[in-house]
């Protein structure tokens, strides 16, 4: 294991390209990407928004229309959503097998940092 000095430089992330990786997200607006200062280095802040899921809890509703049908369709959109988040990281690790990567995972967002 390599200990890299304090002062360093770490590899430049590649803005565009990790931009790129995450554009389908972005376009459908399940994403959003902040660029902040980092020491001496620009990074992304990658905003991945899940649906929210309330859980219906006991209730008599009919077969057709039904809050188990509208919970279960949240989770099916949530597990496309979290595939999609999975493909633009193994693209980045395809092109960027040195990045790493700095997260956080709350009820409904996923916050990504390539670094």
């Amino acid at each position: 294991m390599k200990i890299r000095k304090f002062n360093e430089a770490k590899e430049e992330v590649d803005l565009e390209y990790v931009r790129n990786c995450f554009a389908d997200l972005i376009d459908s607006g399940k994403a959003k990407v902040r660029e902040a200062q980092d020491f001496n280095r620009v990074i992304q802040h990658i905003n991945i928004e899940l649906n929210r899921i309330d859980e219906p809890g006991l209730r008599t509703e009919g077969i057709l229309n039904n809050k188990l049908r509208d919970y279960m369709k949240g989770y099916i959109e949530n597990a496309a959503i979290i595939e999609e988040v999975l493909l633009s990281l193994d693209r980045i690790a395809d092109e960027y097998p040195n990045y790493e990567i700095q997260y956080e995972v709350l009820r409904q967002n996923i916050f990504i940092k390539i670094v």
